[in-house]
């Protein structure tokens, strides 16, 4: 859950490891998450695409 008590979908508390931001989830605003791409740390894939890098981290209500 984020600071402004959005619930996002992501597996990890932090942002780190599969986005480009920084942080705990839980200590920034669902906006400013939204600023991150979930896309971009899989630059490395051998079939990535530069659509990724426009993938955020949705809310619950946003998600798959």
């Amino acid at each position: 859950m984020t600071a402004d008590g959005e619930i996002v979908v992501i597996h990890d508390e932090q942002l780190g490891r599969t986005t480009n931001g920084e942080g705990y989830v839980k200590d920034l605003t669902f906006e400013q998450i939204k600023q991150y791409s979930a896309g971009s740390r899989f630059s490395y894939f051998r079939n990535y695409e530069e659509s990724w890098d426009l993938e955020n981290v949705p809310s619950l209500l946003e998600g798959p």
